[in-house]
């Protein structure tokens, strides 16, 4: 039976622009170090800080079209 895939979480990176950009990433427990490691880490989009609203990337949409098409807002580390 295969398994679902990860979750995404979330973090954001602002720039020395002020421009706030959020990425999502997966991870994966180190067995030998005994701790998680990120597996895969990608770009999502732009947050407006004033809203809280994140446009997505369209790279980030190609590969996951599951968020397409909704109002994607950022708070507390969650989409």
């Amino acid at each position: 039976m295969p398994s679902s895939p990860k979750p995404w979480s979330f973090s954001t990176y602002t720039d020395a622009d002020g421009r706030t950009y959020v990425y999502g990433y997966r991870n994966r427990w180190d067995p030998e170090k005994k701790q998680s490691r990120i597996e895969k880490r990608c770009h999502v989009g732009r947050l407006d800080p004033q809203t809280g609203q994140v446009h997505l990337g369209r790279k980030f949409l190609t590969n996951n079209p599951e968020y397409a098409g909704k109002f994607w807002l950022y708070d507390n580390n969650q989409l």
